[in-house]
């Protein structure tokens, strides 16, 4: 090998490159991380009172009542 070659170019400008690679990572997950974070923060209202049911008919309501009372009679 020698000295002035271009393998030794390569080891440097790689040794170059790989030393910030876990930095540049760490960044990005990181800024990865508060972007989801801050996305789930600022849903619409609706979105948790549409999970809860409380959009479901009284009639559909009462139905499934009388049918789980059915099902579950001893």
């Amino acid at each position: 090998m020698r000295a002035s070659g271009g393998i030794v170019f390569l080891a440097v400008r790689f040794g170059l490159v790989a030393w910030p690679m876990p930095v540049f990572y760490s960044v990005l997950g990181l800024g990865l991380v508060v972007f989801v974070v801050r996305k789930w923060a600022v849903r619409s209202p609706s979105a948790p009172a549409a999970a809860t049911g409380a959009n479901v008919p009284n009639e559909a309501l009462e139905r499934a009542r009388a049918q789980a009372a059915r099902d579950t009679e001893d």
